[in-house]
């Protein structure tokens, strides 16, 4: 996603100098945010882009290839496999996995897990997660009313 939302926000639309997505898992809840660093001038047009592209997901307007589903699983293994080059984050790896799963799980294992995901696992998901009733808005800026951005999560 984040890479979908770099390209469309930045590099189309010209709209933010940085964007990105992530995740947190917690024992009862979670996130996924999206952030962009936008020019307030254009902070309704960016959040109006961003959330366009997280829906487009949820409603299947926008088809994920197998190959762009690879390409973001290797990325992901990829990614995991750097951090397990830090102790912190090998410490972070396992402990969490002992805290949400109750075991650890070994890299490889975690890699399996990442290759079973498919295409259609992807958009059940994004149907549950991309509706307005579970969005939240953090905005920093000069802005007198929140009314304005609270209209665009409806």
């Amino acid at each position: 996603m984040s890479s979908r939302l770099f390209t469309e926000v930045r590099e189309r639309r010209g709209l933010a100098y940085s964007v990105r997505c992530s995740v947190d898992h917690y024992m009862d809840t979670g996130e996924f945010a999206s952030y962009a660093g936008v020019d307030v001038l254009k902070a309704e047009e960016a959040i109006s882009v961003m959330l366009e592209e997280h829906y487009k997901i949820a409603n299947d307007k926008y088809q994920i290839s197998n190959k762009e589903l690879k390409k973001a699983k290797e990325y992901i293994k990829g990614h995991i496999a750097l951090s397990l080059e830090d102790t912190k984050d090998i410490n972070s790896l396992f402990g969490e996995s002992e805290l949400m799963l109750g075991k650890v799980e070994t890299p490889e294992e975690i890699f399996k897990g990442i290759d079973k995901v498919t295409v259609d696992d992807v958009y059940e998901l994004a149907k549950r997660l991309f509706v307005p009733e579970k969005l939240n808005l953090a905005i920093i800026g000069p802005y007198k009313s929140s009314s304005r951005f609270e209209k665009l999560l409806q």
